[in-house]
């Protein structure tokens, strides 16, 4: 017992450093369900064409078994439940995969406990898995509550562009990143928001240069 607690000691001492946990649950999908992760706003709210397929588990992957698929502007969305401060995020990247282009767009939104929330846009090239940094532009001191991405963005001929995966979405602090309660957002004022992005479009995204083949931390 000496020797096995002696050589566990060492063990520990010579072991690298854990890495930052990720602050979103399921975002490799691995669990073969889209839970905690769920449908939010789109502009098919209230009249979704029978062509268009919201977010649902796929076996289309980038690494493991499971990624999430869309082929409409539907968000997916998951709350944190807390807060933790932008200085705390040291990344926030995915891989998206466009499947047959025509839409070439895929916002992604950051919300923030004061109501506020960042919104921009990715441009991923046509069939092939590509990885997204989405850590820009971020204000300072402010506290993120959620995060979403939505599928490609093209008004009313969603279901002709064909579909979107996403997989390993990491939301990186931090081991000792402070978590601050939140209160839930208003359900109005998160619909107004995300209607007014929305029918924004994709006027004033930038277009951001793409890192192709190159793999998360």
């Amino acid at each position: 017992m000496k020797h096995f607690l002696l050589a566990l000691v060492a063990t520990l001492l010579i072991a690298p450093a854990a890495h930052a946990s990720n602050f979103l649950i399921n975002g490799d999908f691995e669990s073969a369900s889209l839970s905690p992760w769920y449908a939010g706003n789109s502009q098919y709210q209230n009249a979704t064409p029978s062509y268009v397929r919201p977010w649902q588990i796929s076996t289309f992957a980038h690494g493991g078994s499971y990624s999430a698929m869309d082929n409409g502007n539907i968000e997916l969305r998951q709350d944190l439940g807390y807060g933790v401060s932008t200085a705390s995020v040291t990344s926030l990247n995915l891989w998206l995969y466009d499947a047959a282009g025509g839409c070439g767009c895929n916002a992604f939104d950051l919300y923030f406990t004061d109501g506020t929330y960042l919104q921009d846009a990715v441009f991923p090239t046509t069939g092939q898995w590509v990885y997204e940094n989405l850590l820009f532009s971020v204000p300072a001191n402010e506290i993120v509550s959620g995060f979403s991405i939505y599928g490609n963005d093209s008004g009313v001929n969603c279901g002709a562009c064909g579909t979107v995966y996403v997989d390993d979405i990491v939301l990186d602090p931090p081991p000792d990143a402070q978590r601050y309660p939140v209160m839930p957002e208003p359900s109005a004022l998160t619909l107004l928001g995300s209607s007014l992005l929305l029918g924004a479009g994709v006027i004033g995204f930038r277009k951001r240069r793409r890192s192709v083949g190159e793999r998360a931390a």
